[in-house]
């Protein structure tokens, strides 16, 4: 049965059965709103990647410090670098040392003297532990 019976509905039935896709404006405007959605998306997505990888960061220079802590607890001293951890296989204390998250394939840093170690933290740059610009984790008395 058509829905274009009656004379009234006749005008309404020409005009729809005339168009034939959507107008330009529409088009576009569908466009930008697509466009903003992702964009929105993205950035919500680029946020919960780098919070993801500061919280792994920051897991990986907990376990350092522990390591670190039992390195001393035998030694009485630090160890003066991050290697002396993994390098004696008769005595290791990581199976082996986990990369900064933040950096491309690199050891996290590493500091006997200040006593920290640190990421490079998001903005992939090393600073040496700056407070504020890495992500820095400090250890012993």
């Amino acid at each position: 049965m058509s829905m274009c019976v009656s004379p009234s509905r006749m005008l309404l039935c020409k005009d729809l059965l005339d168009q034939e896709g959507f107008t330009f404006l529409e088009l576009i405007l569908v466009i930008v709103l697509l466009s903003t959605l992702l964009s929105v998306a993205t950035l919500n997505y680029s946020s919960l990647q780098e919070q993801t990888l500061t919280d792994l960061a920051q897991a990986d220079l907990q376990v350092l410090r522990a390591a670190i802590k039992s390195y001393y607890i035998k030694h009485q001293t630090y160890p003066d670098s991050l290697n002396a951890l993994i390098i004696n296989p008769n005595e290791r204390y990581l199976d082996e040392l986990p990369r900064d998250k933040f950096g491309s394939g690199e050891t996290y840093g590493y500091s006997k003297d200040q006593r920290k170690i640190w990421s490079r933290g998001p903005d992939r740059v090393d600073d040496h532990g700056v407070e504020g610009k890495d992500i820095v984790l400090t250890f012993g008395p």
